[in-house]
């Protein structure tokens, strides 16, 4: 940090004022209030509700609605667990 000119170090998670913040987890991230302020730019290191897909078993349930919805192919998990 020290080789960072415009980076600082906080130690607290409750400050807004940020243009980059980066956590180990999501926990104690509002995603509602970022970027509210369109003078200063937000943005964190996750998505939101991204278990929905850095969660293997959600990303292949979530893939496969898409592809039913969206590309109106239809195929049951059981399926692909057989190949």
């Amino acid at each position: 940090m020290q080789h960072r000119i415009n980076w600082k170090e906080c130690n607290s998670n409750v400050t807004t004022m940020f243009n980059f913040k980066w956590q180990q987890n999501n926990i104690g991230i509002d995603f509602n209030s970022l970027s509210k302020i369109s003078s200063m730019k937000q943005t964190v290191n996750h998505f939101e509700f991204h278990n929905q897909i850095s969660n293997k078993s959600n990303l292949l349930i979530n893939m496969m609605k898409y592809c039913e919805v969206f590309i109106n192919l239809n195929f049951s998990i059981l399926n692909l667990l057989d190949q």
